[in-house]
């Protein structure tokens, strides 16, 4: 094996889940970032972006307490370069503090309209457009009808082209599984934008969120080590002992000379696009 592998060049991959689970449990906090990341549009222009979501693993069941976006891109692609030197230290004292840490990559499908499809696929447009209204006229996206969305064309080509991976998503995913964020929000099932697949067997695994005390306690738990980890990774990167500390070398700028000049030089590396 070379030496420059992607876990080598992304630190986080390494813990990327490879292990058999049957269920996910996401915070409520993690549930609301996902509808933002599936309904956010990035200027004018509807966007993919990409990073991962951490988690614990209890059992067969993944916790998901947290996230980190790497970076963004157009409509149709995302690159997934090396993280800022805080971020990457705030990941590595997190892993370094939870117990059975884990992480799943993310992206997400923009919405689709005519007019970006028209644009991506010039050639194949009017045919794609044509099967969607044959779908949408017979009503036959059966996630449309069960979820409330409105049987429209865009919300059609939205649901029949954006909720699968194609082969440049999988084969730039570490580990089994990838969080695929979709704009497919639904008034009826608040986690209709979610679409957690096995990529192994090309399947979907079921998400919820905490049913009670005990699964509610986990997640508090993660969050608060979380938390604790971004301060840790904050005192070593800026050099400072406690939040007084920090502030005080922020109103003067003198952070700057906490960064290594080499480890910065060599952040953006290796990419992989997605």
């Amino acid at each position: 094996m070379r030496k420059d592998t992607l876990a080598e060049k992304h630190p986080w991959m390494k813990h990327a889940l490879k292990e058999d689970i049957k269920e996910v449990i996401i915070s409520p906090e993690m549930l609301r970032v996902s509808k933002i990341i599936a309904e956010e549009p990035f200027g004018e222009r509807m966007h993919e972006e990409a990073g991962y979501f951490q988690g614990s693993l209890q059992g067969e069941t993944l916790y998901i307490f947290s996230r980190h976006m790497i970076n963004m891109g157009d409509n149709s692609e995302v690159e997934i370069t090396r993280e800022s030197f805080l971020d990457e230290e705030v990941g590595l004292a997190t892993a370094r503090n939870t117990p059975k840490y884990n992480i799943v990559m993310y992206h997400n499908h923009p919405r689709i309209t005519p007019e970006i499809l028209k644009k991506e696929l010039p050639n194949e447009a009017n045919e794609i457009i044509e099967a969607a209204k044959y779908h949408m006229d017979l009503e036959m996206c059966d996630n449309i009808l069960k979820n409330g969305i409105k049987n429209n064309l865009e919300n059609t080509l939205t649901e029949l082209l954006t909720k699968s991976l194609s082969p440049e998503d999988i084969k730039g995913t570490p580990g089994k599984y990838h969080f695929l964020i979709t704009d497919t929000t639904s008034p009826k099932n608040k986690f209709s934008h979610i679409n957690f697949y096995d990529i192994k067997k090309m399947e979907t695994i079921p998400v919820r969120q905490a049913r009670n005390i005990k699964e509610s306690a986990a997640l508090e738990d993660l969050a608060k080590i979380d938390m604790l980890s971004m301060k840790e990774a904050r005192n070593k990167v800026y050099g400072v002992t406690s939040q007084k500390e920090f502030e005080k070398k922020m109103m003067n700028w003198d952070y700057l000379d906490a960064f290594d000049p080499q480890k910065m030089e060599e952040m953006r590396t290796q990419r992989v696009t997605i």
